[in-house]
């Protein structure tokens, strides 16, 4: 599944997610929020529905993960603290 955030009429960035298996886990594969929409709470925003949709499917986990290196500064928001609750 792909979902798109926006704001002010203009895309914000875009994310990506599927269930992996039978045993309902599901995996965020992609998450990018364009540069200019950091720190405005657009990757939040991305990660939450896409796990809000994937639970909607029948996931009962998330697996999350990142690339060695490929955390940007200010990105870092939206991987700290408590996991989404479901």
């Amino acid at each position: 599944m792909l979902v798109a955030c926006e704001r002010d009429g203009e895309v914000m960035g875009f994310g990506s997610g599927t269930i992996r298996n039978e045993r309902a886990e599901a995996e965020l594969e992609t998450l990018y929020p364009l540069r200019r929409a950091q720190g405005h709470g657009d990757g939040r925003r991305l990660m939450a529905e896409l796990t809000r949709r994937l639970q909607k499917l029948g996931a009962m986990a998330l697996i999350l993960g990142m690339a060695h290196g490929n955390r940007p500064p200010g990105a870092t928001s939206a991987w700290e603290g408590p996991p989404p609750r479901w």
